[in-house]
């Protein structure tokens, strides 16, 4: 991505199951949001 278009912060979080987090990725995905799971230092979802 663009540096000029990308955030300066992440805020990391996680669900209450593997399922879930699996589920939000997913849905934020086909809703065009891309590259929340996984942050590379800590896992869960961002």
């Amino acid at each position: 991505a663009d540096p000029a278009h990308r955030s300066v912060m992440n805020v990391t979080f996680n669900l209450s199951s593997e399922d879930l987090e699996k589920q939000f990725a997913q849905e934020a995905d086909a809703a065009g949001l891309k590259g929340l799971k996984g942050h590379r230092s800590v896992g869960g979802l961002r």
